[in-house]
């Protein structure tokens, strides 16, 4: 019984000494969009970091044009999160879009992202 008691206890250590060193790892940035358009580019940036490794945490901050990344430095880092951005076309201070990848985005996010003007002109519409 005793040994089944320090069994126990030596694996609870072990898991809370785990669950320590895994916090330690855990950084949060925010990464600027400069050239986010509108909410119709949202989903596409959630639906990247929700796949993107490491990523435990995120969220879009339309207004200021940035996202809020929560992330183990273990497996990812900022470098790795802003290429994936500008993979599916949304460009970081750190990593141009992807031409290609911009053809994909919504008709009304695509001028804004290759730079040809700031915002969408749902308004008008």
């Amino acid at each position: 019984m005793k040994k089944v008691i320090l069994m126990l206890i030596a694996v609870l250590f072990s898991l809370t000494a785990a669950q320590a060193q895994e916090k330690s790892n855990v950084e949060t940035v925010d990464i600027q969009l400069p050239r986010f358009c509108c909410s119709s580019l949202t989903p596409i940036i959630e639906k990247c970091l929700a796949f993107e490794r490491g990523v435990k945490d995120f969220s879009v901050k339309e207004e200021d044009k940035y996202v809020r990344v929560t992330f183990n430095s273990k497996k990812t880092s900022q470098e790795k999160i802003e290429k994936a951005l500008g993979a599916i076309g949304v460009e970081t201070p750190n990593c141009k879009a992807n031409a290609r990848a911009i053809e994909k985005l919504p008709a009304c996010c695509q001028s804004a992202a290759k730079g040809e003007r700031e915002g969408c002109d749902h308004s008008k519409m």
